[in-house]
Order: structure tokens, then sequence, then C-alpha cells
């Protein structure tokens, strides 16, 4: 049941979602940064995945 709820499609918008994820974060004491909402809209429109963005973020902490 819970996987089901988790891959059924939902009437949200881009922004509300991003709006959501970022209030709980925020909550969480720990702000989304305008780069990281840049990388969760690229995954929300199919432009690239979550283990992109992750492989992304290693390569430029690793070079830094």
């Amino acid at each position: 049941m819970w996987r089901e709820s988790m891959t059924t499609p939902h009437g949200r918008t881009e922004d509300e979602i991003l709006a959501a994820a970022t209030a709980g974060h925020i909550m969480a004491g720990m702000p989304p940064t305008a780069v990281d909402i840049d990388a969760a809209r690229r995954v929300l429109r199919g432009h690239t995945s979550v283990e992109e963005e992750l492989t992304s973020l290693r390569d430029e902490l690793s070079t830094s």
C-alpha cells in the first residue's frame, strides 16, 4: 500500500512540490540554497536524475 501511494500521480505543481520540500527543510534547520532548488527542478522536470545530481555534487566537492 505504501509503495502504491508513493508512485500514484498527484495534482501538485512543480512550485507546490518545491514549496513543501523547502518548508520541511527550513523547519529542520537546513534551508535549501538556490543551487539545491535548481537541482530539484532539473529532477522534477526529468532533465536529470537524483543519482546524477548526487554524482555531480560529489565531483564538485572532491575538486574543491
